[in-house]
């Protein structure tokens, strides 16, 4: 088996107003994602899709209302933190924000980030787009 590429992808809407820099337009938007978050509801399908997506395995007797609010609070906040690394990159475009991590890699994750931007990017459409997030994988 010879390297792959591998990307995780998030993108972000702007406004044509969105001209701040990328802390600045970014972390009001994750605020609004984990205030959000605090009321939200999932489906069944929204779970299982996530696990399924990030772990591979979805065990519903496992899951807890509690402990599925402390798994995406978790995949938000190592997200924020994670936008300051260098092997981060954030392609501005007039209308969209594209967040990305990735390179050749042999199996393994090819960046440090790229497992949290793939986490992130497979939260529930309709927590993403409190954000005005996408997720793209």
């Amino acid at each position: 088996m010879g390297e792959e590429f591998y990307l995780a992808v998030v993108s972000m809407i702007r406004k044509p107003n969105d001209d701040k820099n990328a802390e600045d337009l970014i972390t009001p938007k994750i605020k609004k994602l984990l205030e959000a978050l605090k009321g939200m509801t999932f489906e069944k399908s929204e779970i299982q899709e996530y696990y399924e997506q990030t772990t591979g395995d979805f065990q519903e007797d496992e899951i807890t209302p509690e402990g599925l609010q402390e798994e995406f609070e978790g995949v938000i906040k190592e997200f924020i933190e994670c936008l300051d690394s260098r092997d981060i990159a954030i392609l501005w475009f007039p209308e969209r924000a594209v967040i990305m991590s990735g390179g050749l890699s042999y199996g393994d994750n090819p960046t440090d980030h790229y497992s949290t931007i793939e986490r992130f990017s497979y939260l529930p459409k309709k927590l993403l787009s409190v954000g005005d997030f996408e997720g793209l994988n």
